[in-house]
């Protein structure tokens, strides 16, 4: 079942230095800070046309210090992209991004979340993503960018979400 948009209240979650990160859909204004810090983290650069409405921010102020992406095809989403800004990491801001993500994936009544990466293993299968055969992502992803991008020996990862985000 699809529920229409959410404009739920951000979350605000303390880091463990105890300062309060703000997490919520990214604004035109956050846009200029999620290109630095994808660059940054050498990640792909942040195509213009992604939707602001699946792109999740970390906040400490107005400083972006955290931004997670969801690409949608059909029922299935991929994880774009995640990227915690240095000196941010190991402090809780990459698993309130996650948990914001499953939640706007949810909201759009997504079952099954894929993730391809070599980087972060630990942390994604800490977060319940477990790898799984490149032959058993669903076809509809090849044309997604965060596939398109991925060597094809990059590990691929899904978190079934039917019923643990429901």
């Amino acid at each position: 079942m699809r529920r229409g948009p959410s404009r739920a209240q951000p979350q605000i979650e303390p880091t463990r230095d105890g300062l309060p990160v703000k997490i919520s859909r990214a604004a035109e204004r956050d846009l200029g800070q999620v290109r630095s810090l994808l660059e940054a983290a050498r990640l792909p650069a942040l195509p213009t046309d992604f939707p602001l409405s699946n792109l999740i921010v970390g906040l400490e102020g107005p400083l972006v210090i955290g931004a997670i992406g969801l690409e949608v095809s059909g029922l299935v989403g991929v994880l774009a992209f995640a990227a915690v800004a240095e000196g941010h990491a190991r402090q809780g801001v990459g698993t309130s991004l996650i948990h914001a993500l499953l939640s706007r994936a949810n909201e759009l009544g997504l079952r099954t979340i894929y993730l391809f990466t070599d980087r972060g293993r630990e942390f994604f299968e800490k977060m319940s993503f477990v790898e799984i055969p490149r032959d058993a992502v669903p076809p509809q992803l090849r044309l997604t960018r965060a596939l398109r991008e991925a060597s094809p020996t990059t590990p691929a990862f899904s978190l079934e979400i039917a019923t643990r985000y429901m």
